[in-house]
């Protein structure tokens, strides 16, 4: 695969900028802040796009808002590459804020014709990888930041060995066994939370035991307290049937006389209330009738009032007086048309008609005639022919002028006599001295036809409506004699006539029960017997007594339940204790069994990661091989002693200590990473091999190793094309 050229219409500071390159090595140099970089990300967007903030958080700010153009209108722009012997034109146009309005096209760099060889995802598509991996394989700025092997490129790796399956396992396996041994570590911990909780109960519980005997002694004295106040209750209750029947009697006649008292008050209500009402109180029906006849009193009353303002409009419009006793008819209104059409027309052609020739005209020809008749003397044919001429001429100029004003006259007569009777028939309706016209009377007989009239007719049928209502209501409190103050009120009236009827029956209701009551209470016998007895309140008395040991017999009752209560709590704490202890005995045999299933777990996770490290051989040795042969250009085989890990991590040692490979030299990280890309790209793209964009990688290298970095580069480049960026003309390659 090669790029062929790219056209950035606007990205980051770069814009209107167009660039080809070369299938081998296509050195850029350009001096610091040009755009470098930017155009290394212009490629990378090409294929990609433009990832969201979000999904973009391990940058150190947005693509999308970092590369948004300085200056250019458009944000974006063309890519030309070959793939396969076909070449293609990528257009994208980035949205500066949202991908989702950001618009891409493929086409055939040879005739211009849209394709659809790979979708907006051309770089997945292409390389088989995602962003991220792609740009941890092909791009390079030397800085060594492949730690954390993406997936995609393990994936693309395992895949070209067969081991991808196996990988898989390994990762389903890490997966178990963290999450068992999580599982066993709450587990572990829930343990020692149950464990510590009973024996906090434990101690609680052997508290408790003591307290038994002492809330027992406690229950025994009450009872005893208990058993006298009941034989007090018994003697009390004898002295009180003594004088229960006495006592019924006297509670009958209690009961009777304040029923008595009551309906006697109702009365007085009820008859203040029906005072109100002369002829019948009002029930509900009255009431639902009443209500909607006011109702409708007040939606005839706003309906009145809506078109009393309409009809306002129409103030000062007279000429609708003169409608109300003399309308015109059509036919007149059609007459009076016709004869505006003739007033029109005459005026017209009076203007056209034709006009008889100047005065001076028939005066000249006069004096033409008279010097022909003089020339006679003279010459007599000369003469003859200038008289005959003028002659006629001035017959003709008289007939004319005689014919002019005949038609003038009759067009003039046509003219008056139509807008006399226009004027007098206007006249009869505006009066004199108005200037208004016909086509004003046809516009006021229509407003007043389709507006006036209807408005007017529409009030006129509410007023009828308004009065008849009126009277049904009038007739409706005529009915019950309303007396009161609110009769001009009605919706006050319509309230305090419903608000009354329903007080009515309550009164009545509670009449009737205060009735029942005193024939219920009424015994001649019992008032007798209370009449001769003296009747000092001794039950009372008795009662007043009797109440007060009962609420101490309750009392007591009360303590010895909450003691009971308490009783009953501490005599648990034996079975209690009991049950705690055996909670912490299971406790501790479970949490020996787990803390051995975490020593098991954490000693199988420790030989799967050792046989992982085994299998990472097996599927990445190419990749070991190929950065063996790029670093031996470098360092050379024997002072070489790198370890690639599972993750591609690099150490490397010294002094029998393995170092990280990002806290060496600038100049040694980005030989590194130089390496390790180009191993990655050679175990990775065996058939199609991708472009390389190495964004002066080499600027911290002496120039002892910066020769042999560009003469690795060359090689390369015989089978790779390489993207060389750089500041310095030292450092081209």
């Amino acid at each position: 695969m090669k790029i062929l050229s790219c056209n950035i219409n606007g990205f980051g500071g770069l814009a209107d900028y167009s660039i080809d390159f070369n299938s081998g090595v296509s050195c850029i140099i350009e001096k610091n802040g040009f755009g470098k970089t930017t155009l290394a990300a212009f490629i990378k967007a090409m294929f990609f796009g433009m990832p969201t903030a979000r999904k973009n958080s391990s940058l150190d700010s947005s693509d999308r808002a970092k590369y948004n153009p300085w200056k250019a209108a458009s944000f974006g722009g063309q890519l030309v590459f070959s793939l396969k012997g076909k070449n293609y034109r990528i257009i994208r146009k980035f949205d500066s804020k949202s991908p989702t309005r950001d618009e891409f096209m493929l086409l055939d760099a040879d005739t211009g014709l849209e394709v659809s060889d790979f979708s907006e995802n051309i770089g997945e598509e292409i390389f088989g990888l995602n962003e991220e991996a792609f740009v941890k394989s092909t791009f390079s700025n030397g800085s060594v930041n492949l730690d954390g092997l993406p997936e995609n490129i393990r994936a693309k790796i395992s895949s070209t060995v067969n081991v991808a399956d196996d990988l898989d396992s390994f990762s389903v396996a890490e997966k178990n066994l963290k999450d068992a041994l999580k599982d066993r570590k709450k587990q572990t911990d829930l343990c020692k939370q149950n464990i510590q909780n009973a024996k906090t109960l434990s101690e609680r519980f052997k508290r408790e035991n003591d307290e038994y005997s002492r809330i027992n002694a406690q229950i025994s004295e009450l009872l005893n307290k208990l058993s006298s106040a009941e034989k007090e209750e018994q003697e009390i209750i004898k002295s009180y049937n003594a004088s229960a029947k006495l006592d019924a009697d006297f509670i009958k006649k209690k009961n009777y006389d304040e029923a008595n008292e009551k309906a006697i008050n109702l009365k007085e209500q009820i008859d203040s209330l029906s005072r109100k009402y002369t002829k019948e109180m009002p029930d509900n029906s009255f009431c639902d009738a009443l209500h909607r006849a006011v109702s409708d009193n007040e939606e005839i009353s706003i309906m009145l009032d809506s078109q009393r303002q309409n009809l306002q409009r129409f103030d000062g419009q007279r000429v609708f007086e003169k409608f109300e006793s003399d309308y015109p008819d059509k036919d007149r209104l059609k007459k009076m048309q016709v004869l505006e059409s003739e007033k029109q027309k005459s005026e017209i052609e009076a203007k056209n008609a034709v006009k008889a020739p100047p005065k001076f005209v028939i005066s000249l020809l006069s004096v033409l005639v008279a010097a022909g008749i003089a020339l006679c003397f003279v010459n007599v044919t000369i003469a003859a022919v200038i008289t005959s001429v003028c002659g006629i001429l001035l017959a003709v100029t008289i007939a004319l002028t005689v014919a002019a004003q005949k038609s003038r006259s009759k067009l003039s007569d046509k003219y008056n006599r139509a807008k006399s009777e226009l004027d007098a028939f206007i006249e009869k309706y505006y009066g004199k001295n108005s200037d208004a016209s016909l086509n004003k009377l046809c516009y006021d007989l229509e407003l007043y036809d389709d507006h006036f009239k209807p408005v007017k007719n529409k009030l006129c049928e509410l007023e009828a409506a308004l009065e008849e209502n009126l009277s049904s209501i009038a007739a409706l409190i005529g009915k019950i004699g309303y007396i009161g103050e609110n009769k001009d009120n009605f919706s006050t009236l319509d309230s305090e006539v419903r608000r009354d009827s329903e007080r009515f029956l309550q009164l009545k209701n509670e009449l009737n029960e205060c009735i029942l009551k005193i024939d219920q209470n009424f015994d001649a016998e019992a008032f007798e017997r209370l009449s001769s007895q003296n009747t000092d309140g001794s039950t009372e008395k008795i009662e007043q007594k009797l109440s007060l040991v009962r609420a101490k017999m309750s009392e007591i009752k009360n303590n010895i339940g909450d003691k009971k209560n308490a009783l009953f709590a501490v005599s648990q704490a034996q079975e209690n204790l009991n049950e705690q202890e055996q909670i912490i005995e299971n406790e501790s045999e479970n949490l020996a069994k787990y803390q051995d299933n975490i020593a098991t777990i954490s000693k199988t996770a420790e030989l799967l990661e050792t046989a992982k490290n085994e299998l990472f051989k097996k599927y990445a040795q190419s990749i070991i091989d190929a950065f063996d042969k790029y670093s031996n250009a470098f360092f050379g085989v024997e002072e070489k002693d790198f370890n690639i890990g599972t993750e591609l991590d690099i150490t490397i040692k010294r002094d029998g200590v393995a170092h990280k490979a990002s806290l060496f030299s600038e100049g040694q990280q980005s030989i590194i990473d130089v390496c390790l890309r180009l191993s990655l790209v050679d175990a990775m793209f065996e058939n199609e091999r991708p472009f390389l964009i190495l964004d002066d990688p080499f600027y911290s290298l002496d120039d002892d190793n910066f020769k042999k970095a560009a003469e690795l580069i060359r090689q390369i480049a015989k089978n790779t094309q390489v993207i060389y960026l750089t500041c310095s003309l030292s450092r081209q390659i």
